[in-house]
């Protein structure tokens, strides 16, 4: 499981292994128990499970996850999927393995690059098609 704070600091987003995405309202922390926060909502993510990594923006209300298969999706703070993401085709033999590890751009939401063991990191660009 992955926990992240959302930049808004009003939700947790929280990314089982079998692909599910929850967002839950932590506004009333202090007054609450873990156990009793609110899930704003709660999305099927990946399909197939095998989650590997969720990731904030620092400033942006953006998240994206990846998973054990080379697939990464981008998402919106509410839940909504922005984007999924693929390797591209030229670079697919090389990268076969687990998305490990990821990053936002510090400035620019629409920028982020991923990698994993043994595959090419990817700097991707979400106003542009992969090929």
């Amino acid at each position: 499981m992955t926990t992240i704070q959302t930049p808004a600091l009003e939700q947790l987003a929280v990314l089982s292994y079998s692909g599910i995405l929850k967002i839950l309202e932590i506004r009333k922390l202090p007054e609450a128990s873990f156990d009793s926060l609110e899930t704003a909502s709660t999305v099927k993510a990946h399909s197939m499970g095998c989650t590997s990594t969720l990731i904030s923006h620092i400033t942006h209300p953006v998240m994206a996850s990846a998973t054990l298969h080379p697939v990464i999706k981008v998402w919106s703070a509410e839940g909504e999927q922005v984007s999924s993401i693929r390797p591209f085709k030229k670079y697919k033999e090389n990268c076969q393995q687990a998305v490990t590890s990821m990053t936002f751009h510090p400035i620019n939401e629409r920028r982020f690059a991923a990698g994993g063991k043994g595959c090419i990191c990817g700097i991707y660009d979400l106003a542009k098609k992969s090929e």
